[in-house]
């Protein structure tokens, strides 16, 4: 049992070595207690990128919401072609700075959990709120209710200029670690269907969330265009009843700057959540689990919160802290109020990548994407939802030195949070402020927010809010 049970504990690995990178912290779990917050290798990985990536977009929106698994895949996918230069950088900025067969090691790692979303069996690694939670227990008087499942649907593409020489061995790999589709098409002779059909497939793996990823015309010069889309659906476990969502007070700037203030739709429901006051960083934490016991919203929130206190947060707080907050939690009694939103993102990945120190992938002169062509090949590039990279020809360049390149990173997010969720509950109106638990949550300053997957720990989508409103 004991055998069992260290086998069950995976502690993740350092990634990368320097003083601003953080590393798994390894973990133990002792006989008897609930198991810690794990991370493997790539879930690290993909929650520092999405860190990373958070810091500098909080910077430049009032509402920074992305998916950092969408963006690691895409990357990842890019990274099984690339050589040089171009390898390196691209392993530093996903946080996969190992030798070759490592680096493989953890394709295969991410391969797997990118699987696991879609698994609606009990998890192997609960969190640890999760096996400790006798609040919700104490709750579950309705025996005839059956939780709805979660849907999260991830799916990878390649769409190929017809004729392009593509590398079998990318092939393999992409299909074999990321289980990609490979799709011809006809950029030149008919880039308006190409375009269609696209588009078409980022409709049908977003359940029309997302309709349109590349504009209706496509450049004839396009060699290829890798894909990848995230759609992920969850019902509340708590409810949140309509009759209790109202129009209450955010304050953008922080309660010190009460003039600022806009009043936003607000849901509120009493119920059991996971919480944790987590004084040594100077934050709040409070999970609201969405139905199948496998995915929750966290929410953190700094003391005093501001757009600069946010901010300042988001830099220090990596995954390693955020892994500890989340092992930290226990479901208490709580009211919790949050805004109601809906959140529609284009992002631009191709400045922040840079200031990521990503750079060479958007060079024609020296991007290195050998490996996903038989020889040296050419390119353009610009990616999707989740996302969508284009690669187009530069003919300009001398035969011996065309090669591909990325042109832009286009990252597209369609986010709803509201008031659906559990069918079923107790909670009305009239209760929720007849008696106030002691653990009250009242989300009307700058927070930042991450739906989790339990049993991969991968971030689904991350994101700071400044400004639910927009």
């Amino acid at each position: 049992q004991q055998q069992q049970q260290q086998q069950q504990v995976r502690p993740g690995v350092p990634l990368v070595q320097g003083n601003n990178r953080a590393t798994p912290p390894p973990q133990q779990t002792g006989q008897g207690q609930a198991p810690q917050f794990q991370y493997d290798t790539a879930s690290f990985a993909v929650t520092e990128l999405g860190r990373r990536i958070g810091t500098v977009l909080g910077q430049q929106s009032n509402a920074g919401v992305f998916s950092p698994v969408s963006i690691a895949c895409a990357l990842s996918l890019l990274l099984l072609g690339a050589d040089n230069e171009t390898k390196r950088e691209l392993q530093n900025v996903l946080n996969f700075n190992l030798n070759e067969r490592d680096t493989r090691r953890v394709h295969r790692q991410y391969g797997r959990m990118l699987r696991e979303l879609a698994v609606t069996s009990p998890d192997t690694y609960p969190i640890p709120w999760r096996v400790n939670d006798r609040c919700s227990d104490d709750d579950d008087d309705d025996e005839d209710f059956r939780p709805e499942p979660q849907l999260i649907h991830l799916a990878n593409a390649l769409f190929v200029k017809d004729g392009l020489q593509v590398n079998p061995a990318f092939v393999d790999a992409s299909q074999g670690f990321y289980n990609t589709t490979i799709n011809l098409m006809d950029f030149a002779g008919n880039p308006q269907q190409s375009a269609a059909n696209i588009n078409r497939w980022a409709s049908d793996n977003t359940y029309g969330k997302i309709n349109q990823i590349v504009s209706n015309y496509i450049s004839p010069e396009t060699q290829m265009i890798v894909a990848n889309a995230l759609y992920f659906k969850g019902l509340w476990k708590e409810v949140f009843e309509k009759q209790a969502t109202t129009f209450r007070k955010f304050y953008p700037d922080g309660h010190a700057n009460p003039s600022t203030a806009k009043e936003i739709l607000t849901m509120a429901v009493i119920g059991c959540f996971p919480y944790y006051d987590a004084v040594k960083y100077d934050a709040k934490i409070v999970g609201l689990p969405y139905q199948g016991e496998k995915t929750a919203l966290y929410v953190i929130i700094p003391n005093n919160s501001s757009r600069a206190r946010l901010q300042q947060l988001q830099r220090t707080l990596n995954a390693e802290k955020i892994g500890d907050m989340v092992s930290q939690m226990t479901v208490r009694k709580a009211l919790v109020q949050i805004p109601k939103m809906k959140i529609s993102n284009t992002i631009n990945l191709r400045d922040i990548l840079q200031k990521l120190n990503l750079h060479s992938l958007f060079n024609p002169a020296t991007s290195d994407l050998s490996k996903m062509l038989k020889t040296s090949g050419p390119a353009t590039a610009d990616p999707y939802n989740p996302d969508r990279v284009i690669f187009a020809d530069t003919r300009q360049q001398p035969q011996q030195q065309q090669r591909l390149y990325a042109s832009e990173i286009i990252h597209k997010v369609e986010l709803e949070i509201n008031e659906k969720g559990t069918e079923g509950g107790a909670v009305t109106a009239s209760t929720i402020f007849r008696s106030l638990p002691s653990v009250q949550v009242r989300i009307d300053t700058p927070f930042l927010m991450m739906i989790g997957h339990d049993n991969t720990r991968l971030p689904l989508f991350y994101g700071s809010i400044y400004d639910p409103s927009g």
